[in-house]
């Protein structure tokens, strides 16, 4: 064989082998479960259940209700997170859907 065939081989190698070791990695890295939640959870447990989530965003409503949600960094789609819905420390709902259906333009974001 000459040389650079044999460099185009090894660089291919390397190449699948790198990939290989990313998809692996990824394989097992650790996400919260959302098959864990169930409604009328408190807020201690889902933290306990998902750990601590990467944002956390506040409203008040109309009523004067205050909606707390925790965003959970999303395994398919990093950018995307995944809201978990509490209301009077008590689970009420989850996902992006549901976050979409209930976060209206009059809630008042607090800080």
């Amino acid at each position: 064989m000459n040389l650079p065939v044999v460099f185009e081989v090894s660089k291919r190698m390397i190449v699948s082998i790198s990939l290989s070791l990313v998809i692996l990695g990824c394989a097992h890295m650790e996400y919260p479960s959302h098959m864990d939640l169930r409604y009328g959870l408190n807020k201690q447990e889902v933290l306990t259940t998902m750990g601590p989530p990467a944002a956390v965003e506040r409203y008040k409503k109309a009523d004067e209700t205050i909606v707390e949600y925790l965003l959970y960094n999303n395994f398919v789609a990093y950018e995307e997170r995944t809201p978990i819905c509490f209301i009077n420390n008590k689970l009420v709902g989850w996902g992006r859907t549901f976050y979409l259906d209930h976060v209206s333009d009059r809630d008042i974001r607090l800080k």
